[in-house]
C-alpha cells in the first residue's frame, strides 16, 4: 500500500481516488444528494488552454473541493467529523463564498479570468470560489519583469512560475496530473 501511495504521489494523482469516492458517497448519504467537485463545475475559458497548468497548479488539491447547497454547508461539515476515513476533499463554504468574493473582487488580469463557471445549480458559487481563490494572482508572461516591477503582487506564468509575495515556486506538469478542470479534461490529456 505504501509503495502504491508513493507511486501515485509521483504520478501527481490527487489523494486516493477511492477515499475521495468514499467521502463523496458518505456525504451523498448524509445530505440526500451528491455534492459536486469544483473541478466539475468550472472549465478553462475557450482559447485560454495555455493557462491550464497555472490554474490547476495554483488550485492544487482544492480542485477536488466540494460544493453543497448553502443551507447544507454546516450539516455537511458536521457529517465529515463522523466520516470514518481520512477526509481528502475540502468543503467550500457555499453559505459565505459569495459574500467573501464580493468583498474582494478579482484584480484586472487575474488568473480567475482564465476560468469559466459552468451553467447549473452551483454556477454562482463556483464563480465566487474561483474569483476569491484565483482573483489575487495576476497572469504574466514575463515573470522576472513582473516581480521586479511589483514584488508585492502575486503572479503566475503559463509555464508555471508562481510568485506568492515574497516567495516563489515552480508548478511542474508531471505533479499536477491528471488535469481535472472541466468534464472532458481527462479525455483531453490522458
Amino acid at each position: 500500500e505504501a509503495e502504491e501511495a508513493i507511486s501515485q504521489l509521483k504520478a501527481g494523482i490527487i489523494g486516493d481516488d477511492k477515499q475521495v469516492a468514499r467521502q463523496v458517497s458518505f456525504l451523498e448519504n448524509e445530505l440526500g444528494y451528491r455534492p459536486i467537485h469544483i473541478c466539475d463545475a468550472v472549465d478553462i475559458v475557450e482559447g485560454e488552454e495555455a493557462w491550464r497548468l497555472a490554474v490547476e497548479g495554483v488550485l492544487g488539491n482544492k480542485r477536488l473541493a466540494l460544493l453543497v447547497k448553502p443551507k447544507d454547508y454546516f450539516r455537511a461539515q458536521a457529517a465529515l467529523r463522523r466520516f470514518e476515513g481520512r477526509p481528502t476533499c475540502w468543503l467550500i463554504n457555499t453559505s459565505a463564498i459569495r459574500r467573501l468574493a464580493e468583498g474582494k473582487p478579482p484584480k484586472p488580469g487575474a488568473l480567475s479570468e482564465k476560468v469559466v463557471a459552468l451553467p447549473g445549480e452551483y454556477e454562482v458559487y463556483a464563480r465566487a470560489y474561483i474569483d476569491f481563490t484565483l482573483g489575487r494572482t495576476i497572469c504574466c508572461r514575463d515573470y522576472k519583469r513582473r516581480v521586479a516591477e511589483d514584488p508585492a503582487t502575486n503572479a503566475v506564468t503559463p509555464e508555471g512560475d508562481w510568485y506568492v509575495a515574497p516567495s516563489s515556486t515552480v508548478i511542474k506538469y508531471r505533479y499536477i496530473q491528471p488535469f481535472r478542470l472541466g468534464s472532458n479534461a481527462r479525455a483531453k490529456y490522458e
